[in-house]
């Protein structure tokens, strides 16, 4: 992410640490089915949501604005990262829950990120609405504020 700022704001960057991320989630982290995994292991989580997604996808999108998708990345990436927006929309209770699952307990409103991501760029699959997208959102945002009011209640 920072290599992309460097790029984007003042056109000077290190490629090789640029392409060096980029490289490991294309071509070593992949999963399937629109999953990566944060290093050589799967872990059950919300990283693909939280961070690797949205900001994989910025980067390329950088890299493409200037000229250095080299591979063609792109159209792939954009392919996964609205695969596992679909997956997460699916997630989402009627009454705005979702499981917690994995090192994602303590990030609970990073983990619809991607979705909110693809979303916001016009990414989403013909199988989702954006309405339908904002009223699983509202309803995750109200129970987690819900809920944190009685555990603060609570407690106190």
């Amino acid at each position: 992410m920072v290599e992309a700022a460097l790029l984007e704001f003042t056109g000077e960057f290190d490629i090789q640490r640029l392409v060096y991320g980029i490289d490991r989630f294309r071509d070593d982290w992949y999963k399937g089915d629109g999953l990566y995994g944060d290093g050589a292991a799967f872990h059950q989580d919300y990283y693909n949501s939280y961070v690797i997604h949205p900001m994989l996808t910025d980067i390329i999108c950088i890299m493409n604005k200037h000229g250095l998708d080299k591979q063609n990345f792109t159209e792939i990436q954009l392919k996964r990262h609205s695969r596992y927006a679909e997956q997460l929309e699916r997630f989402i209770s009627p009454e705005g829950t979702f499981p917690v699952v994995g090192r994602s307990i303590v990030y609970r409103f990073g983990a619809f990120h991607v979705l909110s991501h693809a979303a916001f760029i016009h990414l989403l699959p013909p199988t989702i609405e954006p309405a339908q997208v904002r009223c699983a959102l509202t309803a995750v945002l109200k129970t987690n504020f819900v809920h944190r009011i009685i555990l603060t209640r609570m407690a106190g």
